[in-house]
């Protein structure tokens, strides 16, 4: 048996006790559930909508996906927390209340959306404004089985927190009000749901590509101004072909070559490349991969990049490149602050060595 087959068999036997772990089956729910007739295991997609913005995630052969970004991989295993969480939510307590009621309480109650068809990729609802966990706008979160039959909603309302606090700061919640469709009555839980958000972006599996040990970048800006290389040799990082009488900055190269040492992203767009295209950055590292990255011009404090990995036919070994296919066809926008040490003009490397021009010796300004 192979070394390659025993850890995919690992891997794929740790998934599956985590899966059990995170995602009870065919178990019975705790005693004095909130929602006692919903299965999480039947649940194939979840609706998050709140304030005109919504998150559709949508379950495929155990893993989830974001539907508002092009199926996207989405966090699973937070999904599974959650979806344990919905299984055991318990009232601290309930509330005897009126339709008038329910506003003061952030539950406000709106139709339930109907349900988006599985097939329908690419319903791309835009969210512009980042969702807060103090935010007292109703969240609607609707769960269906594979045949878009809805099992049971919940509703979020407002946090509940005590009515007085130390030093006079305002007190963190220790709770929150919500409705069930399994009943009438407004129960406050001892969970407060901060990170739930109607805002596709915050569901992302936001795992992103590695560039391993570098021996080389190369920046070609896209407005034909001059292009840079930084290569290493002996764990010395220099910039090719310097001018004469001029010294590239040591400070600007460890910037540019630290730059990229641990990537992320905000969102992701379905497209295979950014429109307006600024340059391209090419990576090379010590395993035989070159890494092609198309930059975007930055707007709203992101760059659009898209990524390509190929190796040298003549490599040996030939580098596996599967760790970062997996991000090709998409374009990921990422902080610009996350570049700007890194996508600058060629002569922005450069301290230019002046030679000093001979000065008078002072003894001989007052010889007679």
């Amino acid at each position: 048996m192979s070394r390659k087959y025993l850890l995919l068999l690992a891997i794929a036997t740790l998934a599956a006790f985590t899966v059990l772990f995170l995602l009870p089956t065919n178990s019975p729910p705790p005693s004095n559930s909130l929602l006692p007739n919903l299965k999480p295991e039947k649940i194939e997609r979840i609706t998050i909508t709140s304030n005109n913005q919504t998150t559709t995630l949508i379950a495929k052969e155990g893993n989830w996906f974001v539907a508002e970004r092009a199926n996207y991989p989405a966090d699973s295993p937070r999904i599974l927390r959650f979806l344990r969480q919905i299984w055991e939510l318990r009232p601290i307590q309930t509330l005897q209340t009126t339709p008038a009621d329910l506003p003061q309480l952030g539950l406000s109650i709106s139709p339930t959306p109907s349900p988006t068809p599985l097939s329908s990729e690419n319903q791309n609802q835009e969210n512009k404004e980042p969702h807060s966990p103090r935010d007292t706008q109703p969240i609607l979160i609707s769960f269906y089985d594979s045949s878009n039959n809805q099992l049971a909603n919940i509703t979020l309302g407002k946090f509940h927190s005590p009515s007085q606090s130390s030093f006079d700061f305002p007190s963190p919640p220790i709770g929150r009000y919500l409705l069930t469709s399994s009943s009438p009555k407004v129960a406050l839980v001892k969970e407060t749901f901060f990170d739930i958000s109607p805002n596709p972006a915050d569901w992302l599996n936001k795992q992103f590509f590695q560039t391993g040990n570098l021996t080389s970048i190369q920046w070609i800006p896209a407005d034909q101004q001059p292009a840079w290389t930084l290569s290493k040799t002996n764990d010395q990082w220099q910039l090719d072909n310097p001018p004469p009488n001029q010294t590239a900055d040591p400070n600007k190269i460890s910037l540019a070559t630290s730059s990229l040492a641990n990537p992320f992203f905000n969102d992701v767009l379905p497209q295979p490349k950014p429109d307006d295209i600024e340059g391209t950055l090419i990576l090379k590292n010590d395993n035989n991969v070159i890494l092609t990255l198309i930059i975007g011009k930055e707007k709203d404090g992101n760059r659009p990049i898209s990524i390509s990995a190929t190796a040298p036919p003549d490599a040996q070994p030939q580098p596996n490149l599967s760790d970062f296919q997996k991000f090709s066809g998409y374009t990921y926008l990422v902080p610009s602050y996350l570049l700007q040490n890194l996508l600058i003009p060629r002569n922005d490397f450069f301290t230019t060595t002046q030679q000093s021009e001979p000065q008078p010796n002072p003894c001989l300004l007052y010889t007679s």
